[in-house]
């Protein structure tokens, strides 16, 4: 089995479509990031670059998430919880997750919402809710690129190299203002 060197983004398209390309934004900052923190290149999986027109999606997916994926970074919508995609692959992640026993590969960002993700009917977010997530639902209008986007993206990714490297997993991202939101990130 490879290493599980890569970070996966989950994302509704329609989400990145209607918001002037954040996530697609995101991603680059977050790669920058990556390889500025650990010193050398990180994987991200991002299905417009890692899925070639005409290649099979879903074995694909499968195969990075059961055996490649160390990070999964769930961008939380309606668009994400009326795709069967998106929830396809977040319930995939988990089983993934809990079968390793190792806590805090699901890093949730809740990014368009109207109320608490909490109050979200949907038994995968529920899964998701017991575990800590970051609310920036106030930054899809601010671009990646910004200072204020690119300290929160620091926050992630220091969140995401102390969990590779700490055996107990630990951790926890941050929520609205930087509080922690839900239980901290720990092996279960």
């Amino acid at each position: 089995m490879a290493e599980r060197d890569s970070i996966f983004i989950s994302y509704a398209h329609d989400d990145d479509k209607n918001s002037n390309n954040w996530i697609s934004l995101f991603k680059d900052v977050l790669q920058n990031e990556l390889d500025i923190q650990s010193g050398q290149h990180v994987n991200i999986f991002f299905d417009k670059d890692a899925i070639d027109i005409g290649e099979e999606w879903k074995p694909k997916i499968n195969r990075t998430l059961e055996e490649r994926t160390s990070h999964f970074i769930a961008f939380i919508s309606m668009a994400y919880l009326h795709s069967e995609v998106c929830l396809y692959e977040l319930e995939k992640m988990l089983s993934v997750e809990q079968a390793l026993g190792e806590a805090g590969m699901v890093l949730p960002i809740y990014f368009i919402g109207s109320g608490p993700m909490e109050e979200v009917d949907n038994p995968i977010i529920k899964r998701v809710v017991e575990k800590n997530y970051y609310d920036w639902r106030q930054f899809r209008y601010t671009p990646p690129s910004e200072t204020e986007i690119r300290k929160k993206v620091a926050k992630v990714v220091s969140v995401i190299l102390e969990l590779r490297g700490s055996e107990a997993g630990a951790g926890a991202p941050k929520g609205k203002a930087g509080q922690s939101v839900g239980r901290s990130l720990s092996r279960r």
